[in-house]
């Protein structure tokens, strides 16, 4: 049995003497391989970390596959899209945001709007919404419960906020991607910080509750909303270290490679 985690869990007994994580386990960053081997005791031996992939034929920018290039569609008012779940702690990062972050953001820049992609809102969190809405005397909060055709909103977007897979697949449409996930908040995902924000999964793991302790967001998504040239080249600079490290063709040769040596 091979298994591929995604996310950590309690180290609790059962994890430790049960046989779930099967004979061979993939990591799909760093962290999670770390946590594995360090927390759950794991043998090294049987842990491999392979990143998520991305099929950049299916996610790319606007000008790729002969769309419209890049620059002559004018995305007017901004758009900051959030793409996640109600449930768990990922529903908790996308509260924490329409109560700490997006009432200050949204006011100061009156045409900007913050799309939310995601099932499972709560009659409280619909409540959320139209109370912010309400007070800004417009709808500045859109809440799409599907996200059919996630590529189109990601191209659309002046700026992707998420983790995860979402953190990827935002880079790989050419869009500059602010990290928030279920553990931590890398923010403003550039060649600095890439490789410690890759390390959580953009977020996903790593220190517990940063982003409740940091807001620094609010100044982030402030100044990307100010400089439309720097969202650029980081959309840009992003594509280019998708396609360079989480492309399908390159990624998915390495998880095959695994399955095959178990192959009799």
């Amino acid at each position: 049995m091979i298994v591929t985690i995604h996310g950590r869990w309690r180290n609790h007994f059962a994890a430790r003497a049960l046989p779930c994580l099967g004979d061979k386990t993939i990591a799909v960053c760093p962290y999670l391989e770390r946590y594995l081997i360090e927390d759950i005791k794991r043998p090294a031996s049987t842990i491999s970390m392979i990143p998520n992939v991305i099929d950049m034929g299916t996610l790319h920018p606007l000008g790729i596959l002969g769309q419209v290039p890049i620059g002559t569609c004018p995305r007017i008012p901004e758009e900051i899209l959030f793409v996640g779940r109600f449930s768990g702690q990922k529903g908790n990062v996308v509260r924490y945001l329409l109560k700490e972050i997006m009432p200050t953001v949204l006011k100061n820049y009156s045409t900007t709007i913050f799309r939310i992609v995601s099932s499972g809102a709560l009659s409280e969190d619909r409540k959320m919404i139209e109370d912010l809405n309400r007070s800004l005397n417009r709808e500045a909060v859109i809440l799409n419960e599907s996200g059919e055709n996630l590529t189109a909103l990601y191209q659309n977007a002046s700026m992707i906020v998420g983790s995860g897979r979402v953190a990827m697949e935002g880079m790989a449409c050419g869009r500059v991607v602010v990290a928030i996930g279920e553990s931590s908040a890398p923010g403003i995902i550039s060649q600095e910080n890439f490789d410690s924000a890759f390390d959580s999964n953009f977020g996903d793991c790593g220190v517990w509750n940063l982003f409740l302790k940091e807001n620094r967001l609010l100044q982030e998504i402030s100044d990307l909303l100010l400089n439309p040239d720097k969202r650029e080249n980081l959309g840009h600079w992003g594509r280019e270290i998708v396609l360079k490290k989480f492309d399908v063709n390159k990624v998915a040769n390495d998880i095959e490679r695994i399955y095959k040596s178990y192959v009799a």
